[in-house]
């Protein structure tokens, strides 16, 4: 996608390129016999997810130099593929485009310090992002972080696309806002509840930011009317020129003087607008009255 950032292009020899994402392919297949037996959830999905986490958990070193291996990947610090591999939350807003170059670039600027026993700590300063301004923006990013995640969780592909579609479908209904502060709370479910998944429906999270407020409003809609939408019921055409300004031409070309927003004779359609919305006053009403009197 067009959206990952991957770093510079490298020149490698291809049959060096395919050896090593095999034996990546391999090694992660291979871990399959090796995975613990989780006990107590009653979610399959979940306990497999959680059976493959167990395992990086206590094998992250040796997991990590399999990641290293691969050719094609993200350019993630070690620390956000740990969060992957590991099930810990992860900021979507680590994986927008502009923040995956900017960690890339200063992915090296760390500050070494000396302890008093001799060794060293490297200090890393957490950087803050911008939060996303519309859906558009989270989909590229949740797409990246999908790709990161497949790789560790190649089995979790079908739960991350219905769960990009889920939100892409809230956001239809819902205020951006409150379906982004939603998603941050359903993905921050997970890591609190092991068994449950993306395909779970989340009603503390639902309630907590869905409400009648941040239902999205529909605007009215002033645009003139189609062709085919500006007839009466006897089929003659509504005249558009009356509902715009003003017309005496009714009897010559057989328009009728309608409102184009509910056809109904006596005023014009710029009435429903304020009345719909709101916007009109009970002066305006009764002016507009006295005025088809």
């Amino acid at each position: 996608m067009s959206s990952e950032f991957k770093g510079p292009a490298q020149e490698i020899d291809p049959r060096i390129k395919n050896y090593i994402d095999e034996a990546f392919q391999a090694t992660i297949t291979t871990l399959v016999d090796k995975l613990p037996v989780v006990q107590g959830f009653t979610n399959p999905i979940a306990a497999s997810i959680e059976s493959k986490r167990l395992w990086w958990v206590s094998n992250w070193t040796e997991g990590n130099k399999v990641i290293e291996m691969l050719t094609g990947k993200l350019n993630l610090t070690t620390s956000l593929w740990k969060s992957i591999a590991v099930g810990a939350y992860v900021e979507l807003q680590e994986f927008a485009y502009k923040n995956m170059k900017a960690s890339a670039k200063f992915h090296y600027e760390e500050l070494p310090l000396q302890t008093s026993e001799g060794g060293y700590q490297t200090i890393r300063k957490r950087p803050t992002y911008n939060k996303f301004s519309d859906i558009s923006e989270w989909i590229l990013a949740f797409r990246s972080y999908s790709e990161a995640v497949l790789i560790i969780y190649e089995d979790r592909e079908q739960e991350l696309n219905f769960y990009c579609d889920h939100i892409n479908n809230l956001c239809i209904k819902y205020d951006f806002t409150a379906v982004m502060a939603y998603d941050e709370d359903h993905r921050l479910a997970l890591v609190m509840d092991r068994n449950t998944t993306l395909f779970d429906r989340n009603i503390e999270a639902e309630g907590e930011n869905f409400d009648a407020s941040t239902i999205r409003r529909t605007k009215f809609n002033r645009s003139r009317a189609l062709r085919n939408d500006a007839t009466w019921h006897d089929g003659r055409e509504i005249c558009i020129n009356w509902n715009r300004r003003n017309c005496n031409e009714d009897k010559k070309y057989g328009r009728v003087h309608a409102c184009l927003t509910c056809k109904k004779i006596g005023h014009q359609e710029w009435w429903c607008f304020f009345n719909n919305t709101g916007a009109g006053s009970k002066g305006r009403q009764s002016e507009h009255t006295e005025g088809q009197n």
